[in-house]
C-alpha cells in the first residue's frame, strides 16, 4: 500500500515515500514529528522517512524476521519494535538507536508473546504485553535491556495474592 500524507483539514496529499519502500506498515511518528518509521521491505527492515525532504533511511537490523509495533522513544534517539520470530506466537521487543546502531532484545529469550511497546515519557523505561496460550501481563524493562520485571504480576485491582 502507499502512505500518504495529508495536513488535517485534508489539503495538501503527497506520497513522501520512494516508490520501491511502498509496502510500509507499523507507522510512527518521531516526537518532532519530522520523521516517520515504519517496517518496509516485506517487514524486515525499518524505514525513516523524513517527511520535509522525501528522503528515506533504511535500517537494516539483520534478524530475519518481521518486524511490527513500532515505538520512538520520547527523545527522538531510539525506536522499540516486536520482532516475530518463526515459531507462532512467539515474538519478543528490541530496542535499536535512530541510526541503526545498538540493537538489543530487552524482552529476554522467552518462550512468551512481547506486543505493544510504549516509553515512558522518560524515554528511560519501556512497558510491553507479555502473553502465553493462557495468561497475559504487562512487562516493565529499563531501556538499557536491565530490571526486566512484571509489576502486574499476582496482583488483580491492586491487592497482591499470596
Amino acid at each position: 500500500f502507499n502512505i500518504q500524507l495529508m495536513k488535517s483539514d485534508g489539503s495538501n496529499i503527497h506520497d513522501p515515500i520512494p516508490g520501491d519502500l511502498h509496502d510500509g506498515y507499523s507507522l510512527a511518528w518521531s516526537p518532532d514529528s519530522t520523521l516517520l518509521a515504519f517496517a518496509c521491505t516485506s517487514g524486515s527492515e525499518i524505514c525513516i522517512a523524513n517527511v520535509r525532504t522525501n528522503t528515506v533511511q533504511v535500517i537494516k537490523p539483520d534478524l530475519d524476521s518481521e518486524i511490527r509495533d513500532l515505538a520512538w522513544s520520547p527523545d527522538g534517539r531510539q525506536i522499540a519494535f516486536r520482532r516475530l520470530k518463526s515459531e507462532p506466537y512467539i515474538s519478543e521487543i528490541y530496542i535499536i538507536n535512530a541510526d541503526g546502531s545498538n540493537l538489543r532484545n530487552v524482552s529476554g529469550n522467552g518462550s512468551l508473546r512481547a506486543e505493544r511497546p510504549v516509553w515512558s515519557p522518560d524515554s528511560n523505561y519501556i512497558a510491553f504485553k507479555s502473553s502465553d496460550m493462557s495468561s497475559s501481563q504487562v512487562q516493565v524493562v529499563k531501556a538499557d535491556g536491565t530490571d526486566l520485571h512484571s509489576p502486574t504480576e499476582n496482583r488483580i485491582k491492586g491487592r497482591k495474592h499470596n
